[in-house]
């Protein structure tokens, strides 16, 4: 836990092997720009506040990733690119994951089932949300995607609900 937290790294690249990053592992690394992860990541666990308040730039997410847990990236204000990589295994978007970026787009992945409280809370930049039409996601909670800025958001055959202010 908090292994490089407020250091003064710029960039990091996770080696293939590494399963979990802890929680707070980059919290406010404040010249953090860039993250990569080595082909092949076997990355499946991003943990609770990882990268919260690191100005890195944009975002790759691993395909074998199962689990982001709430605030890693929120108020990572620089942070205006994040995807998640084809296939990615991802069940939920946990509580204030993006909140407080500058993301423009995001395109949520299939295997996504809740959107949780807050999740993009405040990315006043957010225009598109791209949801397939195969998606499973089923319910968006309180305040997931309040004041933000969106022009475009499908909804799947499988959506159930909307939760209060989900998308004010």
């Amino acid at each position: 836990i908090e292994s490089f937290s407020y250091s003064s790294i710029t960039e990091i690249c996770i080696q293939k092997h590494v399963k979990v990053i802890d929680d707070s592992s980059f919290i406010a690394c404040k010249n953090l720009k860039e993250v990569t992860f080595q082909n092949d990541s076997e990355l499946q666990v991003i943990g609770e506040s990882a990268f919260y308040m690191a100005p890195i730039k944009s975002m790759k997410i691993p395909k074998n990733v199962k689990e982001i847990r709430k605030k890693a990236f929120s108020k990572c204000n620089r942070l205006n690119s994040f995807e998640f990589i084809e296939g990615c295994q991802i069940q939920y978007i946990s509580e204030n994951m993006l909140s407080m970026t500058t993301i423009k787009n995001i395109v949520i992945p299939n295997s996504v089932t809740i959107i949780n409280d807050c999740a993009f809370y405040n990315c006043y930049k957010l225009r598109n949300v791209e949801i397939s039409e195969s998606s499973k996601l089923e319910k968006i909670c309180h305040n997931s995607f309040s004041d933000c800025s969106i022009n475009k958001f499908y909804i799947s055959p499988h959506f159930r609900s909307f939760e209060e202010n989900s998308l004010s």
